[in-house]
């Protein structure tokens, strides 16, 4: 019995082996970016959640509000934020008073589709 092949080609499980390598890596490839994806989109939020919670506090200063006051986002637009800050994973910014964080409706604590990762200032707690 001869192991030399006569043909110049590859053969059908060489070709199957190239495959499932392929598939194996691409498969790893795929999870790996829309892992960076998602903390890139919750790296975002968090971002836009401290600014806004800075933001509030400097409009919190220049009126003389209290913690208590009711403060929205038609207040601090466009004097002390140029846009609307918008979560790029579709929640929505939840502001309460000068005295609470503000928090989103995607990645709030244990809420939504999220990691619920922190709240308010956008670090873990």
């Amino acid at each position: 019995m001869s192991f030399i092949r006569k043909g110049k080609g590859f053969t059908i499980i060489e070709i199957m082996l190239v495959t499932v390598l392929v598939g194996v890596f691409a498969a790893v490839v795929i999870k790996s970016f829309i892992t960076a994806m998602e903390t890139s989109r919750a790296n975002t939020c968090y971002s836009n959640l401290d600014n806004i919670e800075r933001n509030i506090g400097v409009y919190a200063l220049d009126y003389g509000k209290s913690s208590e006051e009711e403060v929205t986002l038609s207040d601090l637009i466009p004097d002390y934020i140029n846009t609307t800050p918008y979560c790029p994973s579709g929640g929505e910014y939840e502001l309460v008073d000068v005295g609470t964080p503000p928090e989103c409706s995607y990645h709030k604590e244990g809420g939504g589709k999220g990691k619920g990762k922190g709240k308010g200032k956008g670090k873990d707690k």
